[in-house]
This record gives C-alpha cells, sequence and structure tokens, in this order.
C-alpha cells in the first residue's frame, strides 16, 4: 500500500509542478523586459504624471547604472525576476546605502507599475529590507559666516574683476554683480527652503503685506509635490524689503548656479580647501529654530516633512551652537546704509 500512496504523491506533485509552470508561462507571455518596463514608466511620469526633470534624472541615472552593471537582469522579463535578484543586482550595482535605498524605491516603484499593467504579479522589491542610514552630525553656520554671506551681496570688486577668465563657476561666479542674489539667501537662510524650490519661486509666493507674512510653497515648487507656508520672521523681512527684483518676477536671477557659486566663494567657501556642507543654508535654519523655539511641529510644517522623526534625530542634540548664537542668527539684518556700503 505504501508504495501505491507513494505513487500517488508524486503524480499529484508533478502535477502541481505542471500547474505552476504553466501560470508562469501565461504570466511570462504577457511580461516585458525590465528595461522596457522602466521606459513606459518614464513616459506616463513625464507626459502623464508631469513629474519634475530632477525626479526623471533620477529614475534615469539608477536604471542606468543598473542596465551598465547588470545587463542581464536589464534584459530579464519582469516576471521572472526574484528578491533574490534584486538583492544581488543592488549588491554588485551600488555602493552608498542611500544610493541602495534609493535603488530599492525606485525597483518598487517600477514593480509595481508592473502589477497595474500586467506584466508581473508580485513586487520583489518590497521584501527588500531598507538599510538605516547613520546621520551625520549637524554643523550649522556660525552667524559670522552668515554675515559673510550677505556682505558678498555686492558688485564685484575691481580685484574681483580683474580676474582672469576660467571654467571654474566659483571664480567666474565671484566677477558678477551678486546684489540681485540677495532674496534667494535670505530666504534660503531664515525660512529654510530647499535650494532647488527656491529657484522655482516667484515673488507672488511671497506674502509682505498680508496679516499672516509668509512663503507660499506650492505644490509645483515643493520638493514632496505639497504645498506648505513658512513664515516669513522678521529678518527675512527686513532682507526681502530691500531685495532687488527680477524683471520676470523670479526670485533668482538669470546665472543663478553661478552667481550662487561665487558667492560661497566670496564669503570664503570653496576656496583654500573650505567646503560648503550640503544644504548648510536649511540645516542653519532648523538648528537655531529648536534652539529658540522648541516647537517641532511647527518647523515639521514648514520643512515640509512629513514626520518629525528627522527633526528629532537631526537637531535635539546640537553641539558647537547654543542660544546666544541662535539669538545672534535672528539679529542678522541689513544696516540702514546696507547698499552704500556695497557699492562703495
Amino acid at each position: 500500500m505504501a508504495p501505491v500512496l507513494e505513487l500517488v504523491q508524486e503524480v499529484s506533485e508533478i502535477g502541481r509542478l505542471v500547474r505552476m509552470g504553466l501560470e508562469q508561462e501565461k504570466r511570462d507571455s504577457k511580461s516585458i523586459p525590465f528595461c522596457d518596463a522602466v521606459s513606459r514608466l518614464l513616459e506616463v511620469k513625464q507626459d502623464v504624471q508631469k513629474r519634475r526633470e530632477s525626479t526623471l534624472a533620477q529614475i534615469r541615472y539608477i536604471t542606468g547604472r543598473i542596465g551598465k552593471c547588470c545587463p542581464d537582469f536589464a534584459v530579464t522579463l519582469l516576471s521572472q525576476l526574484t528578491t533574490e535578484d534584486c538583492r544581488q543586482m543592488i549588491s554588485q550595482t551600488f555602493k552608498p546605502d542611500k544610493q541602495k535605498n534609493d535603488a530599492r524605491k525606485i525597483l518598487s516603484s517600477i514593480f509595481n507599475f508592473g502589477i497595474k499593467r500586467k506584466w508581473c504579479r508580485d513586487n520583489p522589491a518590497q521584501a527588500l529590507d531598507i538599510i538605516s542610514i547613520q546621520e551625520h552630525e549637524i554643523h550649522p553656520l556660525i552667524p559670522e559666516e552668515i554675515q559673510a554671506l550677505f556682505m558678498a551681496c555686492r558688485p564685484p570688486s575691481p580685484e574681483e574683476k580683474a580676474q582672469p577668465k576660467t571654467r571654474k563657476k566659483t571664480v567666474e561666479g565671484a566677477r558678477l554683480d551678486l546684489t540681485c542674489c540677495l532674496a534667494p539667501l535670505a530666504i534660503m537662510t531664515f525660512a529654510g527652503i530647499r535650494p532647488q524650490e527656491v529657484t522655482r519661486l516667484t515673488w507672488n509666493d511671497i506674502f509682505l503685506d498680508t496679516p499672516s507674512k509668509v512663503i507660499k510653497v506650492r505644490s509645483m515648487a515643493s520638493k514632496t509635490g505639497g504645498t506648505r507656508q513658512v513664515s516669513i520672521c522678521a529678518a527675512l523681512e527686513s532682507w526681502l524689503r530691500i531685495a532687488p527684483r527680477q524683471e520676470d518676477n523670479s526670485i533668482c536671477p538669470p546665472q543663478w548656479p553661478v552667481r550662487w557659486a561665487g558667492l560661497r566663494y566670496r564669503a570664503g567657501w570653496d576656496a583654500n580647501g573650505k567646503r560648503w556642507p550640503n544644504d548648510a543654508l536649511r540645516h542653519t535654519f532648523a538648528s537655531y529654530h529648536v534652539l529658540t523655539h522648541r516647537d517641532i511641529p511647527r518647523l515639521q510644517l514648514e520643512m515640509g516633512h512629513s514626520s518629525s522623526t528627522q527633526i528629532m534625530h537631526r537637531y535635539m542634540n546640537l553641539s558647537g551652537v547654543d542660544q546666544e548664537m541662535a539669538e545672534c542668527f535672528w539679529n542678522i539684518v541689513p544696516e540702514e546704509d546696507f547698499y552704500a556700503d556695497r557699492n562703495a
């Protein structure tokens, strides 16, 4: 009797495997290669969802690296890729943990798109663990460094004008009149608005003459796609009142990347080995905001964060700054003869 039962079980197992094979073959017949799914996703995000070029560029960069480092993965049918395939590909293609997390996120969006289009049944990227990123200690700029940036918003000195032409943005920017950088500098410093968001703002987003003085970061300007309002503090208002305006009503002047590089160069960065920290002004705003107000929910809303976790981790245990420095920061305002001094 036992051999008969074993035979029945074997036949049943063979039947199950055949059915699984037929189901997989059916899924594969409807699927498309990973690289084709990427192209279709980019078309939808660009033409239908109207996503920003920066978002599209990140997808192209991540998937381009995959195609270069793991060409076999790129041409495999979406329905045939497994979690282990994704894990091995990411490990082979990306080194920094942040890039690995970015790759996981983009992979997940591609598979979810594939599920909607019936190209695959599951999202194997969802089973990948998110790598915990160790936050670096934040070092906000000190008030003297902030003052140096504002002092650099002036026409070029004779020495700066006389600098030979070069391909370096820092030096070329320092040769320009940087008075027009006052508004974007003030907004990044005293409102903590992201550099890329500032480039999308216009003076129509600045409400200086309303009961609630705010900057409205609209969805088309916001990095996250949501709208938020950022309060205009007294220091920011004082700088915006005297800031020159562009003819097209934009906040940032023409040649903004070059001018911004030149402004930092004049103020002492990118020279003699002093490097500009990433998101320096945004971190500076948040650091002094926490020291002064101790209002995490308010700061979360003004920074545009979805939760307070990042703020708690980054800004609640700062070293190298104190209450006195925070008070000095919020009192950096233009002198009455600011323009006279700059144009002398």
